[in-house]
């Protein structure tokens, strides 16, 4: 009884100094695979355990922040990272590469309520603008902004022809940084993917157009064969 009452002071005393110092450092001298804090839950036969857990219910709050040559190191045997928000999953400064392929967005039957297809998608195509273009990196350094040329749609001008494509977007600020214009931005997004179905069915109706023409052109030459005979 004494050690539980022991460790409960223990305990309390070191909230109370988190709470004053808002903030643990844990200074160490590396060397190889060495880890500055280290977790690992081994409970067999529990349904759910944590190696670390972040919270954090601040107005701008970060639960869990890496930093380094690589932030966030994770991996495990089904999801190496699960992501869940009201506003977005995950937010990425930066070019996002993989190995894999790139699964989604859910397409299930059960999931979806049908609407009445558009009467003709190719001339939605022809209505979108192809840009080319370069991104204002110098404006907007924490951004990460590829600097390579690119080619691509304009948000604001797919929002007047397919609006359900385009969404908003805004900036994360992570804690290390410092303000700069980049800081709480927002600014327009496209779903590409998105503009993958609208692009096969226009290539659908190109092909029945080509296939009356081509009947066409066929029945033309029937008949010139006729009036030359």
């Amino acid at each position: 009884m004494k050690r539980i009452f022991t460790i409960i002071v223990l305990v309390t005393l070191i909230l109370e100094l988190s709470a004053q110092s808002r903030q643990l450092q844990v200074e160490m001298t590396p060397t190889v695979n060495d880890a500055a804090i280290w977790a690992f839950a081994d409970n067999d036969g529990v349904a759910r355990t944590y190696g670390v857990q972040g919270f954090s219910n601040g107005t701008d709050g970060v639960g869990v922040f890496g930093n380094g040559q690589t932030g966030v190191f994770a991996q495990g045997g089904g999801f190496g990272v699960f992501a869940s928000g009201t506003f977005r999953a995950g937010s990425f400064t930066g070019n996002l590469e993989y190995t894999g392929m790139l699964i989604g967005p859910s397409s299930d039957e059960k999931l979806k309520t049908f609407i009445k297809n558009e009467t003709s998608y190719l001339s939605i195509v022809n209505q979108m603008s192809i840009r080319k273009y370069k991104y204002k990196t110098n404006e907007y350094p924490t951004l990460n902004l590829s600097e390579r040329v690119q080619h691509g749609l304009v948000a604001q001008e797919l929002e007047k022809i397919m609006p359900e494509l385009v969404f908003q977007s805004k900036t994360v600020s992570m804690p290390t940084e410092d303000k700069s214009s980049s800081d709480n931005l927002e600014y327009k997004s496209i779903n590409y993917l998105g503009l993958l179905p609208v692009a096969i069915a226009s290539i659908q109706e190109l092909s029945e157009i080509v296939k009356l023409q081509s009947a066409e052109i066929e029945k033309l030459k029937e008949e010139m064969l006729l009036l030359k005979k």
